[in-house]
C-alpha cells in the first residue's frame, strides 16, 4: 500500500467515525446517525470541512470553488501520472 493510499484510508476512516458510536471507536465529540443526514448538506459540509484544513496547513485563502478547483487539478495530475 502507498502512502497517498494510507493517508486516503486514514481521512475516510476519520469521516466515517462521525457515524460510528463512541465505544465502536466513533467521533467522542460529534456523532451523526446516517438516516438524519441530507446527503447534499453533507458532502457539501465535508468540501468545506477540506477547505478548513488546507487552508490551516497551508496558510493560502481559497474560496470554497477555487478549493475545488485545485483539487479537481490535484486528481487529473493524479490521473495522467498513474496512466
Amino acid at each position: 500500500m502507498n502512502k497517498q493510499v494510507e493517508m486516503a484510508i486514514a481521512v475516510a476512516d476519520g469521516i466515517l467515525s462521525l457515524f460510528r458510536d463512541e465505544e465502536d471507536g466513533g467521533n467522542p465529540n460529534f456523532h451523526y446517525k446516517l438516516e438524519d443526514i441530507d446527503a447534499t448538506e453533507f458532502f457539501t459540509a465535508m468540501v468545506i470541512g477540506c477547505n478548513l484544513v488546507y487552508r490551516q496547513l497551508t496558510k493560502i485563502e481559497k474560496n470554497n470553488l477555487e478549493f475545488t478547483y485545485l483539487c479537481n487539478q490535484l486528481i487529473v495530475q493524479d490521473m495522467l501520472k498513474n496512466k
